[in-house]
């Protein structure tokens, strides 16, 4: 083809978009044989994250979700988990995500470097509590969940460490089979969800990481569910959308799709705090229990990380729960003092400890090349 000139390319043949892919991967998980380890893993995932709602029901930002929620998603049926409030599914999932997301204590998946888990089970749950789906589909929507955000969120180009940037497309993935949505509705949910749900730089790019908005999660719930509904109803998105290679390496992509399940790449979480201080704070439990070590008697504690863990607020006297969540030197130095039941949960009553603040100062946090991956 020429104009004036100059010729026109035809367009080249392609493989078909990821949405298509994904979409064929979220309908041969609503009908083929699951091994049952797969299916036990969806439910463990389930009372996960209800633990962690029960534990996070009485947060401030619960509260104020809750009073939101009410006056944007009314007239619906559902109770949250726990209170005593009824809304639609959306707004049902929307609190219920806050309650299990906010201590930071919900599960999480190093393949996709963040949560799943506090945006899925709720949404699916609500919604299928909705639709009176037997518990088979409601399993099968939470697997198909886990696979569609983990592989996405494992081929970011550039990963954020921020959890609602691929949450949002397992949100919509998992309404997608509870709706019982075909194959180029399921395309065009995704779509949506790319251009509708979060897609926010790097976490830890922000000084300020004491807020309630986390990683999105609970927002990611919102969009990745009216995704899916808006597609239903005859909503189109631009299909392509996770082809575009400034945001997904589609080699990748491929990879993770023929992985084992993504759901069995699940952790759960001991300590409500980053996974990032897990370990650190797990080897100074050991060593005072193995030297007897009292936190009075201790001068000083190097803690040699990673970049990511380097590069929280490491707060040494948090004034928030969220601060606290993401400081190195607070946590290891509260379960030091306190114990380590103090971080199952870390609640309100542990900030502005004079002791723990002070062990805290005492901690310093490097980063070393070779931990980097």
């Amino acid at each position: 083809m020429t104009l004036r000139g100059f010729k026109l390319e035809e367009p080249k043949p392609r493989d078909r978009y990821a949405t298509e892919r994904l979409a064929s991967e979220v309908l041969r998980l609503a009908s083929c044989s699951l091994d049952p380890d797969v299916l036990h893993q969806a439910e463990r995932c389930i009372l996960d994250v209800m633990g962690c709602a029960i534990a996070g029901r009485t947060h401030p930002a619960t509260q104020a979700v809750s009073t939101v929620a009410k006056r944007h998603f009314p007239g619906g049926a559902l109770h949250p988990w726990f209170l005593d409030e009824t809304y639609g599914p959306i707004g049902v999932a929307y609190v219920n995500s806050i309650a299990a997301t906010i201590l930071d204590l919900d599960d999480g998946n190093r393949q996709a470097m963040g949560h799943p888990g506090g945006a899925i089970v709720p949404a699916a749950l609500a919604l299928a509590q909705e639709l009176g789906s037997d518990k088979e589909t409601l399993l099968r929507a939470i697997i198909a969940g886990y696979e569609v955000a983990v592989c996405i969120g494992a081929s970011e180009q550039r990963p954020s460490y921020h959890s609602g940037n691929y949450t949002s497309f397992g949100v919509t993935a998992a309404a997608a089979l509870l709706k019982g949505l075909d194959s180029a509705r399921i395309q065009h949910a995704l779509a949506i969800c790319a251009y509708h749900g979060p897609r926010v730089s790097d976490l830890t790019l922000s000084t300020e990481m004491g807020s309630n908005v986390k990683e999105s999660m609970a927002w990611s719930v919102v969009a990745g569910m009216i995704a899916a509904d808006l597609a239903e109803a005859g909503f189109t998105g631009s299909r392509d959308a996770l082809d575009i290679e400034e945001r997904i390496d589609g080699a990748s992509l491929t990879a993770a799709l023929r992985s084992e399940p993504a759901i069995m790449r699940t952790y759960f979480k001991k300590y409500s705090c980053c996974r990032w201080i897990h370990s650190a704070t797990e080897a100074l439990m050991h060593l005072m229990a193995a030297h007897d070590l009292e936190p009075a008697g201790i001068d000083a504690i190097r803690v040699e990380t990673f970049h990511q863990a380097k590069s929280l607020n490491n707060q040494t006297d948090p004034q928030t729960l969220e601060s606290a969540q993401y400081s190195v030197p607070f946590c290891m130095a509260l379960a030091a003092v306190r114990g380590e039941i103090s971080l199952m949960p870390l609640t309100a009553s542990a900030l502005g400890d004079a002791s723990v603040v002070d062990l805290a100062r005492r901690i310093t946090v490097v980063e070393l090349n070779e931990m980097n991956v």
